[in-house]
């Protein structure tokens, strides 16, 4: 079963995955599977996402969904922002 450390580190991976778009949505349940405690496993991928947010200083954003365009977006330094104008946005990562 997951710790609190481990629910969060996972939750930002899943972040981090709207942004470089690596898991497949199989491996995106599975996490959250993990997540909520059903399973012990983690996919591959995520665990080397994980990694690399060991690694790097990554200001987390948090993302929601704009009323108006229904699409996905984020906020960077006050300005409202889509996920494709991030630096990761389908960046390969791993």
């Amino acid at each position: 079963m997951s710790t609190t450390n481990e629910y969060i580190r996972y939750l930002e991976v899943l972040v981090l995955d709207n942004f470089v778009r690596v898991l497949s949505t199989g491996e995106r349940i599975m996490v959250n599977q993990y997540r909520m405690g059903r399973t012990d496993q983690v996919p591959e991928k995520a665990q080397r996402l994980r990694q690399w947010l060991d690694t790097h200083s990554w200001d987390i954003p948090t993302l929601y969904y704009s009323s108006e365009e229904g699409e996905l977006k984020y906020m960077e330094k006050g300005i409202e922002k889509q996920l494709k104008e991030n630096e990761l946005y389908n960046k390969k990562i791993i």
